[in-house]
């Protein structure tokens, strides 16, 4: 029965019968905005999720949604160098997901420190997407700057320049990072002994080396998404040789080496690892891996 039909009826037969609505469409169902996928947790009025691992994600209805993208850390360099750059920072309060039954994400690996036995730089850390997002590997941090040099990686945040000999005239560069993402790696300058530049991190940039004292790692940016303080892409520092060697920056950016010892891994998503100290045996730290994080109400 037409609408029309429903008015005459109406005014010529009394009250309404339920039969006369058996022609009139229901209303149109509107899906919540929800995701599936990832490690799930509540928090109060909210859903977060953690991706850890490449997958796809399950998003019904669209919608707004914080979210958190960070690229996987780089290592650090073998061989009296460089720190590792932190992987790409992205962080949005509010991005929109479109609603679709297999949202991408890539999640990326940690990069290798430089392997014992060597005057090598570290591998670059693994990109991380999502939707339109995509943050940068961190830069791996470079080794002992030879004839053969082995410079500093560019990324998400730079890494840092291994050493010049002592007294020497050159100086290395920190390797750069992305506007947005993160920052260059510190630099070893001329006459240092044996000290190396510490990896950029997501909130500045890593710290040149200074006489025999190697540079920090840049540090992290902090997050609450569950309501307790969480770290992301530190710089790892620089090793050196028998002065002072680089902290990782805060938090989790591995500690470089001094002669003898080797990088420390990173600890925290996205963070570089260490340089190693003197000493071709010794190798550096690894990067720690990337993640993505998404929070939304529900």
């Amino acid at each position: 029965m037409s609408v029309t039909n429903f008015r005459r009826a109406s005014l010529k037969d009394g009250l309404p019968k339920s039969s006369d609505f058996a022609d009139i469409a229901p209303a149109p169902v509107v899906s919540a905005f929800s995701i599936t996928g990832g490690e799930e947790f509540t928090s109060g009025s909210f859903k977060i999720i953690r991706v850890t691992g490449s997958t796809n994600l399950v998003v019904n209805g669209g919608g707004n949604a914080e979210i958190l993208v960070v690229a996987g850390g780089a290592g650090g360099g073998a061989g009296t160098a460089g720190g590792g750059g932190a992987g790409g920072l992205i962080y949005s309060a509010s991005f929109t997901l479109p609603a679709t039954a297999s949202l991408p994400v890539t999640i990326g690996n940690f990069g290798v420190g430089g392997a014992n036995g060597t005057s090598q730089a570290g591998a670059n850390g693994g990109n991380t997407s999502i939707y339109t997002i995509v943050s940068t590997g961190g830069g791996g941090g470079g080794a002992y700057n030879d004839p053969n040099n082995t410079p500093p990686g560019n990324g998400g945040s730079g890494g840092g320049a291994g050493s010049g000999e002592t007294g020497g005239t050159d100086q290395f560069t920190g390797g750069t990072g992305i506007s947005g993402q993160g920052f260059q790696g510190g630099s070893s300058l001329p006459g240092g002994n044996y000290s190396s530049g510490g990896g950029g991190g997501a909130a500045g940039t890593g710290s040149n080396s200074v006489g025999t004292v190697s540079g920090n790692g840049g540090n992290g940016l902090q997050y609450f998404f569950s309501g307790s303080a969480e770290y992301f892409s530190a710089g790892g520092g620089g090793g050196g040789y028998a002065g002072t060697s680089g902290s990782g920056g805060t938090s989790g950016g591995g500690n470089g080496g001094l002669q003898g010892f080797v990088g420390k891994v990173a600890t925290t998503y996205g963070s570089g690892g260490g340089g190693s100290g003197a000493g071709g045996a010794y190798g550096g730290g690894n990067g720690k891996q990337g993640i993505v994080i998404i929070k939304y109400l529900i």
